[in-house]
């Protein structure tokens, strides 16, 4: 959750929405071609920075005409991430190429949750101000579908969970404990080296499956785990 003036959130707010918002398609083609997403998102930020200077201005002569004064009125940009954890557990499939399956949205709870999530913090944005302009919520709704009304967060989600889903989930697995790493279970000093090799230790991510907690508490364990074991004091 952020709120602030859009001269100070204009980069943060032109990288989010274009990392979350394009179709799935459009988020390949950015990952492949740097360089476009550096375009894409300084020409979202002139626009954005476009558009509050038009509506300060549009406030700025309805605050006069009702005789409040120039800049009485102050206009901020606020929004939020909802982030949740799906209802199947991701996991390994072992066939002719490995590959990771993630599940989000192959249980209906996940559309509950999300629609719910979302109705919740639509009320919560309600509280702390006032919703664009009609002709600016337009604008925005046809680029992203964001929702306004809880009447379209169906609508949101449906887009969202076919066209363009999200995760935040980090990449890991490459090099299995017990498959590519040792265990250390019956040499403590071997714990995270690699299999086949004399002093190469691997301690992050790649050496668990698809955390259900946070990535990086996962992370700074498995490097405590691993240096723990490679230098535990020799038992005299």
């Amino acid at each position: 959750f952020f709120s602030g003036e859009i001269d100070r959130l204009a980069f943060l707010v032109s990288s989010l929405y274009l990392t979350y918002i394009p179709f799935n398609s459009v988020k390949r083609l950015l990952a492949r071609f740097p360089f476009l997403f550096t375009i894409l998102s300084n020409t979202i930020r002139i626009l954005l920075i476009a558009v509050v200077f038009i509506t300060n201005v549009l406030v700025g002569i309805k605050d006069v005409i009702t005789f409040k004064g120039w800049g009485a009125t102050q206009v901020k940009v606020t929004t939020s991430l909802l982030k949740f954890n799906p209802e199947v557990d991701g996991q390994y499939e072992y066939d002719k190429a490995e590959k990771i399956t993630l599940g989000f949205f192959e249980d209906e709870k996940d559309t509950e949750i999300a629609e719910q999530a979302i109705e919740d913090n639509l009320a919560f944005l309600e509280s702390l101000g006032s919703k664009p302009f009609l002709p600016l919520r337009w604008l925005f709704q046809f680029i992203t579908k964001i929702p306004y009304e809880k009447s379209e967060v169906k609508r949101y989600v449906r887009n969202f969970r076919k066209r363009t889903l999200l995760s935040e989930q980090h990449l890991a697995g490459g090099s299995l404990f017990g498959k590519v790493v040792d265990k250390g279970d019956g040499n403590g000093a071997s714990t995270g080296k690699v299999i086949g090799t004399k002093n190469l230790h691997v301690a992050d991510l790649s050496t668990v499956p698809c955390p259900r907690v946070s990535t990086q508490m996962t992370a700074y364990l498995i490097g405590h785990h691993v240096g723990k074991q490679i230098f535990k004091p020799k038992q005299t």
